[in-house]
């Protein structure tokens, strides 16, 4: 690869909301998912269940609720979280500026710094279906939206890249 790839996006909530949704399949599997999904689906049908059967009662509500939050109010929860938590970021509406080379990642943040980032410090990479999550370890990643590459094959560019530099590389469907 001669060329280095640019990535330029501007880091607002919504990006910062895309990249911890991705972040959060890559960290629980999709039978973990389903196995929790499986039992708010249960939990609220015991609930109703129990209400219709004994009448109103504290925990069958509880137990509803429960459910009803798993599967309905939480993704709304988190994302509301991450916008909280965005709004104190120094970095938070600036435009962010990646150049990937085959020595190293270079980026940039208008009025903030610069930083060089070799690829060795990589530890994994996450290949999501709106961008790439490069993690130093396993809490911590830079993101990378499908949208501020500047040219489409420059996507299946930094996939090969990464899975040739990188000891684990992930691609979520």
């Amino acid at each position: 690869m001669k060329d280095p790839i640019n990535i330029k996006f501007m880091w607002t909530s919504d990006e910062a909301v895309i990249a911890h949704t991705s972040h959060r399949m890559h960290s629980c599997r999709k039978p973990f998912r389903f196995a929790a999904n499986l039992i708010a689906i249960l939990a609220m049908l015991a609930g109703i269940y129990r209400i219709v059967v004994f009448g109103w009662a504290f925990f069958p509500v509880v137990v509803f609720a429960g459910g009803f939050y798993w599967l309905f109010v939480r993704r709304y929860d988190l994302a509301w979280a991450v916008r909280r938590r965005f709004k104190k970021r120094p970095d938070k509406d600036k435009m962010v500026n990646w150049v990937i080379s085959e020595d190293a990642l270079h980026s940039s943040v208008e009025g903030i710094g610069e930083a060089t980032i070799q690829w060795e410090s990589i530890s994994k990479v996450v290949h999501a279906p709106k961008g790439f999550l490069f993690y130093p370890n396993d809490q911590i990643y830079n993101w990378f939206p499908h949208t501020g590459f500047t040219r489409e094959n420059d996507i299946a560019k930094v996939a090969e890249l990464a899975k040739s530099k990188v000891a684990k590389f992930i691609k979520l469907v």
